[in-house]
């Protein structure tokens, strides 16, 4: 059960380096689906005014994520929130199981903010290098959003109901990123 839930934390953290406010609400309805379980302290996500607000959050985070400009202004500060997202998603996953793991749990919440961090740092590169092409959808940007956007609401899909394979995928974007 415990390479199980360390898959799905790192997968999680990879994928929050994408998008953390969509890995926190597929998380919180995976945990009102009985597919997973948040620690007590984290149980006020699932009430319906923290899923209303992680829902207001992914749009708005959605949205962002489309204007270049505004991506470069908030820069460094991507870096600070997909860490601490990552950060609070591995606080999600504390369980019994891997709490009997022989490393501490901040360091699995250091593991999952480098894990959520290089993600971004990636996807950032990449996305620089497609700065100006076109505009709307001319813009090669603008497909891969799209790409990336199909692409990250199967993978959470994957990380609730199959985590392994949300690993194994998102080595594999990670692998095609830096190719």
């Amino acid at each position: 059960m415990t390479p199980a839930l360390l898959s799905q934390l790192l997968a999680a953290a990879g994928l929050t380096g994408i998008r953390a406010s969509w890995v926190l609400l597929a998380l919180t309805l995976g945990a009102l689906g009985g597919r997973f379980s948040l620690p007590p302290d984290l149980a006020f996500l699932a009430t319906p005014g923290g899923v209303a607000a992680l829902l207001s959050l992914a749009i708005l985070e959605h949205h962002l994520e489309q204007d270049e400009d505004l991506q470069d202004l908030l820069g460094l500060l991507q870096y600070a929130l997909r860490g601490s997202g990552a950060v609070v998603v591995a606080w999600a996953f504390r369980t019994p199981a891997l709490q009997q793991l022989p490393v501490p749990p901040w360091a699995l919440a250091v593991l999952a903010a480098a894990v959520a961090m290089l993600t971004h740092h990636l996807r950032r590169r990449l996305f620089q290098l497609l700065y100006g092409f076109g505009s709307g959808l001319l813009s090669p940007r603008t497909w891969l959003l799209w790409l990336e956007s199909g692409g990250l609401v199967g993978m959470l899909a994957a990380l609730v109901l199959a985590p392994g394979l949300a690993l194994v995928l998102l080595v594999l974007a990670t692998v095609a990123s830096l190719l």
